[in-house]
Order: structure tokens, then sequence, then C-alpha cells
């Protein structure tokens, strides 16, 4: 069963001096991403990506309510992200999120040679002022409870755990809350 935690960070009240990070980082670029940089991802990184991965990818980038970035140090590609404007991502359909307002930052990666070296933090900077740029109030993030390397990144931005939700599998992935006003229709008192 999978369990995942929402964070959520209010966009106003960061402050990057406090998180020790201190963009932008020489040699980095970040972009969007294009046809080319996801087949140089398959080609470069198979080792890292799975099928799974991949359709997941290719889902997102031909989907035209997601940003698809990547990260460049010269050449050489250093992880992929995306970013979600205020359409409804399933598990944040909850009091904690006003979606007319809210960014959603999602599947980060990072690829493992290039850990350790605030790549991530880079992506969530420049993901965070697209947001501002856009007026947008709140960016949040759904995390699985065992990323714990995510879940310390996204706690050193400035972002607040608002929820968590555990997933059951019943034909197809659903949220506890959502499986429990299910069968509290199906039971009679």
């Amino acid at each position: 069963m999978p369990i995942v935690f929402t964070y959520k960070l209010e966009l106003d009240k960061i402050k990057y001096d406090k998180i020790g990070f201190n963009p932008p980082i020489e040699g980095l670029t970040f972009d969007n991403m294009t046809i080319y940089d996801l087949n140089k991802i398959f080609h470069d990184y198979r080792d890292e990506i799975n099928e799974n991965t991949n359709k997941d990818l290719l889902t997102k980038f031909n989907d035209p309510t997601y940003n698809g970035f990547i990260i460049r140090r010269g050449d050489k590609i250093c992880g992929y992200f995306f970013l979600n404007y205020g359409t409804t991502y399933p598990i944040l359909k909850t009091k904690y999120v006003d979606e007319r307002y809210n960014g959603y930052i999602l599947s980060d990666y990072v690829f493992k040679k290039y850990r350790g070296r605030q790549i991530q933090q880079y992506a969530f900077y420049n993901r965070i002022q697209l947001l501002k740029k856009k007026n947008y109030k709140t960016a949040t993030a759904v995390i699985a409870i065992h990323n714990y390397p995510s879940r310390r990144s996204i706690d050193k931005m400035g972002f607040k755990k608002c929820v968590m939700c555990y997933y059951f599998r019943c034909g197809k992935w659903i949220r506890s809350r959502d499986l429990f006003k299910i069968i509290e229709k199906k039971v009679k008192y």
C-alpha cells in the first residue's frame, strides 16, 4: 500500500537565504524539455529509466497541462522535472489547496551521477520562479513516504507537510478517504 505526503509552500513566504541555496549554480541551465531531450534521456540513461517511467514521461510530455524541464551541465542532461499549473492532481483534491492559485511540482528525477549537487533545489527554485511570475500563490508536491532524499530536500526548501494519503489497489489505485466513502455508500446501517 503506497503512502504519500502532500507538501505545500506559500510562495510569498519563501526565503532562499534561509534554505542555504543561492542560485544560479554556475554551469547549470534550466530549459524546457524537447522531444530531442526525451530521446537523449532514454538513450543515455536506459539503466535508470524503466519501461513504466518511459511511458509516464511520454504521457506527461504530450499532455498540454504539464510542462517538462531539464537541467543541463554543458551538453549533459542532469535530470528532468515537471510543473503543472492549477489542474487537478487527484491526490490534492483536499481543503489544503486552492487549485486556481496553485502549481504542482512533480516527477523530479536527478540522474544518479549528478546527485548531491543541489540539482533538485535548482529545479525547485526555477519552477517556483515560474509560478511567481504567473501570480500563483502556492506550490504543492506529492512525495512517497519512502523517498527520504526528496522529503529532506523539499523540507529544506520550506515546504510544509499538510496531508498524508494511503492508496489501496482495487482494480485501480484509490486513496484511503475515497475508499471509505465508497464503502460508506455500499454499507447499509
